[in-house]
């Protein structure tokens, strides 16, 4: 496939008839492989984004992260800056008690409330878990277009630690390649429906 505008509107179209069902039980499928990953059993702190409806549901792995003590951050994205982070939400209550009013809508810490920032915190991402429009197998991933993943991800891994990466998608939205550039960041894994890897 060409251009990554190309990849976004063929997974869009993809995308566009999938039903609620599939979606639900494509995500049961990967939430599975996650909690049953041996990187993830291992991880102390988790990253993991707050699903939109057309992305891999991620509410029971929130869920799981809050039940086996593990720290949970969550993105923090700025509409006017494009910069995001990623912020420690203490409890399950708090981080569904987050507002939704912003450009993205989705769940996410007002900019104005205090939570703990993963590029101040002592304690490192062991994990994080990455939605995207596009990956390819081997962890090449085409986002929405506007790079909020690949610069926090550069940024972090350069400024913190080097945590394992590992992207979240549909079987619809794999492809054998998808076009990358140099800034465009690598993940270490790619975890979709009937992957069927053992860890």
């Amino acid at each position: 496939m060409g251009s990554k505008q190309a990849i976004r509107t063929e997974v869009r179209r993809r995308l566009k008839d999938i039903t609620k069902d599939s979606i639900r039980d494509q995500s049961q499928d990967v939430t599975k492989q996650i909690l049953g990953h041996r990187r993830y059993a291992e991880a102390n702190a988790v990253g993991v984004y707050v699903s939109l409806e057309d992305e891999i549901q991620t509410k029971c792995i929130i869920a799981d992260i809050y039940a086996k003590s593990k720290y949970c951050f969550v993105p923090r994205f700025d509409a006017k800056t494009h910069f995001m982070t990623m912020v420690r939400i203490p409890t399950l209550d708090d981080l569904y008690n987050l507002p939704r009013d912003n450009p993205y809508h989705i769940l996410q810490p007002d900019p104005d409330t205090i939570f703990e920032d993963v590029f101040a915190s002592k304690v490192p991402l062991d994990l994080i878990l990455v939605p995207g429009l596009a990956f390819s197998t081997d962890g090449k991933r085409v986002g929405r277009g506007k790079g909020f993943y690949d610069r926090f991800l550069a940024s972090y891994t350069k400024l913190k630690s080097e945590p394992y990466t590992i992207g979240l998608t549909f079987k619809e939205s794999i492809f054998d390649s998808v076009p990358t550039t140099e800034t465009d960041f690598v993940l270490d894994e790619v975890v979709y429906p009937g992957k069927g890897d053992s860890f």
